[in-house]
């Protein structure tokens, strides 16, 4: 694995950052256009800075797992960490709080998916999710 420039780092980062004070924007008005267009506007621009986060978080985790050795089953529970920031995002905006777990869980799932994707891209899904092989006693 060859090392990340800093210029991709400190976009991903970047990237994070700006989708997260997104995010809290959008989800802190508090209320909703009553038209069917600008709502529909509201809803692509709320997906897109979720897109956003969630791309970003997992490019972390993706190069985190590469650096750590991850397995790539990890990979898949890596997207229960995108639980944090997501909470800490709606109880601090004004955001309803009883739709925080149908808004993480789906997102939390793409976000082990896109993670396991970025850090081993090389693997199919079957090959991701099969079993480790068991302990042997002599090396091969």
């Amino acid at each position: 694995m060859t090392e990340l420039s800093t210029g991709r780092k400190l976009g991903v980062i970047g990237g994070f950052f700006v989708s997260s004070l997104a995010l809290s924007w959008l989800l802190s008005f508090p209320v909703k256009p009553p038209q069917v267009f600008p709502r529909l506007g509201f809803a692509c621009a709320t997906l897109c800075a979720i897109g956003l986060f969630i791309f970003c978080w997992s490019a972390a985790v993706a190069y985190v797992a590469r650096k750590r050795n991850w397995s790539p089953r990890v990979c898949y529970m890596a997207g229960l960490l995108f639980a944090i920031p997501g909470s800490l995002l709606f109880f601090l905006s004004n955001a309803p709080t009883s739709i925080a777990p149908a808004f993480l869980v789906p997102f939390m799932t793409l976000g082990g998916y896109l993670s396991r994707k970025l850090a081993y891209p090389e693997l199919s899904d079957e090959e991701a999710s099969a079993l480790e092989p068991p302990l042997s006693l002599f090396p091969k």
